[in-house]
């Protein structure tokens, strides 16, 4: 009814003008004047001044339209009141005038109530013609409601039909509830049984992890062993052929000697017997002279000849045996010198021999070096493979060891008990328990790598933060003044750090121990420098917040940054630690200063952890801005890590960031 439209067409006869009147609702319950302060925007004619007729009739102000019968689609008459209540006054000619106008309107108004009763008439005959319209209305509904009411029966037997449906439905669906119900408890039965066997796999499934790891460490510990057995069977060999090298060339000098020597003897038993065979040959020519002068009586000898003549007799007749005798024994002494040579000739030849043994040797060491200087140069000419193909895995090895070694020895020079790479290459070292340095080994380019932070605030002012970039680079300069590295920044975790690093290959196990004085040297007085830089700018770095008057009315609570735990649960059963808590996750202090998941944490700042309480005292009892020494254990190495605690104005177990909180079983600490 609300959103009904009604057309009402209102005529001017005075100027010729129609107006269409568009109204929402129901236009038989308005009345005249209504009509009329409708009218008044369009038409000329004030609304007092308004005379609405309708049919000829005129209507006064409060006539409902229903009452005459206006409605949608009626058309009304409007025309301008004439004021003839004032007394008459003027002239005859105008007196005349309007006794004519009115004499006129007369004739019109008899006109028109003479079409006004015409009018009525036509409304007479249209009202039995709609008397009988609505006669045989009556007649057509009177058959429609008979109708009706058969099908009103016929729809009550159907809602008869469908109440005991519906009955026969209820009871069918209470049954199906029932049924859904058993369901239902036999589903969360199952659900629980599901999360029951769901919960079983997740903690097989840890254990599984557990294992892997377990096997991953074991593996990992086999190939250290095994290459350590490698580089000792490397070393063995090495070892072997340098002694068997130092042999050859002991050997070779005691051979050469023995050569030396056997020449010398040789040359004298040479000399001894060109000698005997001369003076066989004398004793030769000799004897032929003696034969021939018995056989010719004559002693025509020479009196030289003659008195050797004379004394070899002599000398013969001294002896017990002839002539022959000297003679044989000339011939034994040849014969013993031609032995002699016999085995000189054979220690000659023994001699080749070994010298032949010798060369040989010498020959296939000089083959494998030749082979290894082969090996060294194709690894030379492989420049164009990727860079960690250019490394074997002895070289590798071979760094690791080394930063092995540098690593015990700086543990024997800061008085820890041990300091070993982790599983990520990376040993965390506490100086003094004020500076803690980060070492990591990369086994790609053999280099161990020393760092520490220089300040955990990069200012936000681009022009401060290009001042402090230009103020490092600076001071970084070829290296000289920060222990021959330099300087490196985090803009995501807004820190910067200053490193340096070791080539292993060509280091000594001491390099390490002598290079971490100067650089915490170092360290101290780049980090003096930042923190008198931002000073300089009015801001201040985390490490230097203490250092300001504190201008903030809410307390300040430490903040560490690790997440622990005192129990782990093993196939459904709950186990809890009784020397320490287990570090779960790790972020903002605890994680700059080196601490890792899965490290199990002993002390606290001196304190001994027994239970998650201890730890959440002992954490409650620091103070912001201060360095806390962390006793944990690291793969079954202790290690002494050095935390610069945080600080925040949330009290400990209020807001969404809670600073120590126990969920399951589990310690937060920090935001």
């Amino acid at each position: 009814m609300a959103d009904m439209q009604s057309l009402i067409t209102v005529i001017n006869p005075l100027d010729g003008k129609r107006y269409k009147m568009n109204l929402k609702g129901d236009v038989t319950r308005l009345t005249v004047r209504k009509i009329k302060r409708y009218l008044v925007p369009s038409c000329n004619i004030p609304q007092d001044d308004q005379v609405l007729k309708y049919n000829g009739i005129e209507l006064g102000d409060d006539v409902l339209c229903a009452e005459v019968g206006i409605n949608s689609g009626s058309t009304l008459v409007v025309e301008r009141r004439s004021s003839v209540s004032h007394p008459f006054v003027g002239s005859p000619q105008k007196h005349a005038l309007e006794m004519e106008t009115l004499d006129q309107q007369r004739a019109m108004l008899q006109t028109e109530r003479i079409r006004r009763d015409e009018e009525f008439k036509r409304q007479q005959a249209s009202l039995a013609n709609s008397i009988a319209q609505a006669e045989k209305r009556r007649l057509d509904l009177e058959r429609e409601r008979s109708e009706k009411e058969y099908e009103l029966k016929r729809l009550q037997e159907l809602e008869q039909a469908a109440e005991n449906e519906r009955q026969r439905v209820a009871a069918v669906r209470s049954a199906e509830a029932e049924r859904e119900s058993l369901r239902a408890r036999d589903l969360e039965a199952r659900k629980s049984q599901l999360n029951s066997e769901r919960n079983a796999q997740r903690q097989l499934e840890m254990q599984k992890l557990e294992n892997e790891r377990k096997k991953m460490l074991l593996a990992q510990q086999r190939a250290e062993y095994e290459s350590e057995r490698q580089r000792l069977e490397r070393e063995r060999r090495e070892h072997h052929e340098r002694r068997l090298r130092h042999e050859l060339e002991i050997r070779e000098k005691e051979v050469e000697l023995e050569r030396q020597r056997l020449e010398a003897d040789r040359e004298r038993k040479e000399l001894e017997i060109e000698k005997m065979i001369a003076d066989q040959q004398r004793v030769a020519e000799l004897n032929r002279t003696q034969g021939r002068l018995h056989l010719d009586g004559s002693s025509t000898v020479p009196l030289p000849i003659q008195h050797n003549t004379n004394s070899t007799f002599h000398q013969s007749h001294i002896g017990t045996t002839p002539r022959t005798s000297a003679l044989a024994e000339k011939q034994a002494e040849l014969d013993r010198l031609r032995a002699a040579r016999d085995a000189l000739e054979a220690d000659i030849t023994q001699q080749v021999e070994i010298d032949a043994q010798i060369q040989s040797e010498r020959d296939a060491l000089s083959r494998r070096t030749a082979q290894r200087s082969e090996s060294r140069g194709a690894q030379g000419q492989s420049q164009s493979q990727p860079y960690s193909q250019r490394f074997s895995e002895s070289q590798t090895v071979d760094a690791r060891l080394m930063a092995g070694e540098n690593l015990t020895l700086l543990a024997q020079d800061l008085g820890v008990p041990r300091l070993e790479l982790d599983d990520n290459n990376t040993c965390v070292v506490s100086v003094d328990d004020k500076y803690t340095l980060l070492v990591t080994f990369d086994a790609g380019t053999e280099r161990l790598y020393l760092y520490s932070t220089l300040t955990t605030f990069i200012p936000k002012d681009p022009a401060v933060k290009l001042k402090l970039y230009e103020f490092l680079l600076e001071g970084s300069l070829l290296g000289r003044e920060m222990c021959g590295g330099g300087v490196g920044a985090s803009v995501k975790n807004d820190f910067i750090l200053m490193s340096t690093s070791i080539y292993l290959p060509k280091a000594s196990p001491q390099s390490l121990r002598s290079t971490v004085p100067l650089f915490v040297d170092s360290l101290v007085k780049w980090r003096n420098r930042v923190r008198d830089f931002l000073r300089s700018h009015d801001l201040v770095s985390v490490e230097t917040v203490s250092e300001r008057p504190q201008e903030s009315d809410y307390p300040e609570y430490p903040m560490v940054g690790i997440e622990v735990t005192d129990g782990v649960v093993i196939n459904g059963v709950h186990t809890t630690y009784s020397d320490g808590v287990v570090v779960v996750n790790v972020k903002g202090p605890a994680q700059r200063a080196g601490i890792l998941a899965n490290d199990f944490v002993r002390m606290v700042n001196g304190a001994r952890i027994a239970s998650l309480r201890d730890f959440q005292d002992a954490i409650k009892t620091l103070k912001p801005h201060s360095q806390v020494p962390f006793v944990v254990d690291r793969a079954g190495t202790q290690l002494v890590i050095s935390v610069l605690v945080g600080s925040t104005t949330i009290k400990p177990g209020e807001g969404k960031y809670r600073n120590n909180v126990r969920v399951g079983g589990s310690e937060h600490l920090g935001r």
